[in-house]
């Protein structure tokens, strides 16, 4: 079938669909794996995988004249051997992951000369903070080593509590984030203006995960942060006010939409963690709910069930003659259980994860 389609499809065809409809795509199997499928001209992902393998079968076999010294820039000695246990299929994937990427590019300059130049992604530690960072949320019990209840990354899609912490090790800072006990949806926020603080984004994505309209499947991260009720700037005190409970995610396309009065949308009643309810041409009305964590769910109870413990504890004299400290809050908790304070520094300025 491919030979008749290949047959049939004019050649000049089939290259331009293969050039336009090249695209990656990323899952989550939920196993603690992930996947990354390339899509493009036969000839170039051809090239790329035997340019992969070739590499690594030069590093599996020590072909060390082949590579060049970064800190002298001359090639290897021959007779220098890598001291690697990789496997070909292992060494492959940290290629294609973990080395940094390059594309041709042509540049208009402001003279108006043109030239060509290999562009090299960014390696700057600023911009890959705010452009290509990895958000997980981590249970506190887990951050300290006291649980190994699994996080989330940003689009809900579970991490193992080990991966969690490894992630959060190398965090220049972290936000904290408050559940609600009982359904684990986030709780707090703080904010007193129409500029929405980075603290309260965040915990806006960290209650939807998702743009709020029903069926769309635009993450929260890469969506705008809406107003349910409009912030009436004349008067801020008569309404939408920049909080979580009138903040919501809204992808472009259907905040756009919103703005231009296509969709309606207004809150469900007034609690904190109220769900919003959209209204669609014709008779179509969609309530939708913030989602729950159970993970954060039974993270509340093994907190209950550790303080009930302590509480238990606490003025018992102990074997020493001192007194167990019920810790108020969690660097005090740290301390109780032997644990050094986390190197990260914790934005208490505009809050939230754990």
């Amino acid at each position: 079938m491919d030979d008749i389609f290949a047959a049939l499809l004019p050649p000049e065809d089939a290259l331009d669909d293969a050039q336009r409809n090249r695209r990656v795509r990323f899952w989550n199997n939920g196993d603690g794996t992930g996947c990354l499928q390339y899509t493009g001209p036969i000839a170039d992902v051809t090239a790329a995988w035997r340019r992969s393998t070739a590499w690594a079968h030069a590093i599996a076999l020590s072909h060390a004249s082949l590579f060049t010294d970064p800190e002298t820039g001359r090639r290897l000695d021959h007779a220098t051997a890598f001291d690697e246990e990789r496997s070909i299929d292992q060494l492959r994937f940290d290629l294609g992951l973990f080395t940094i990427p390059t594309l041709p590019l042509e540049v208009l300059a402001a003279d108006g000369s043109r030239r060509s130049l290999q562009l090299q992604m960014p390696t700057a530690r600023g911009w890959l903070r705010r452009q290509a960072a990895v958000c997980v949320t981590i249970p506190f019990l887990s951050l300290i080593g006291e649980s190994e209840l699994p996080g989330h990354f940003d689009d809900a899609s579970p991490v193992s509590a080990a991966d969690a912490r490894r992630i959060a090790a190398c965090a220049p800072s972290m936000r904290r984030l408050l559940t609600d006990p009982a359904t684990g949806r986030v709780i707090e926020a703080l904010a007193r203006t129409y500029a929405i603080p980075q603290a309260l984004r965040t915990t806006v994505n960290a209650r939807w995960v998702w743009c709020t309209v029903p069926g769309c499947s635009r993450r929260a991260t890469s969506s705008d942060t809406d107003h349910i009720t409009p912030f009436n700037r004349s008067d801020p005190a008569r309404g939408g006010p920049t909080q979580l409970d009138n903040l919501h995610p809204l992808c472009r396309r259907h905040h756009l939409h919103k703005t231009n009065g296509l969709f309606a949308v207004e809150r469900v009643g007034d609690e904190p963690d109220g769900s919003v309810r959209w209204t669609f041409p014709a008779p179509l009305v969609g309530p939708v709910d913030a989602p729950c964590s159970h993970i954060d769910i039974e993270h509340a109870r093994r907190v209950a069930q550790l303080c009930r413990g302590r509480s238990e504890e606490a003025g018992r004299p102990s074997r020493r003659g001192f007194r167990t400290v019920v810790p108020d809050d969690p660097s005090r908790l740290l301390a109780a259980n032997g644990a050094e304070p986390h190197e990260p520094a914790i934005e208490e300025d505009d809050p939230p994860p754990f």
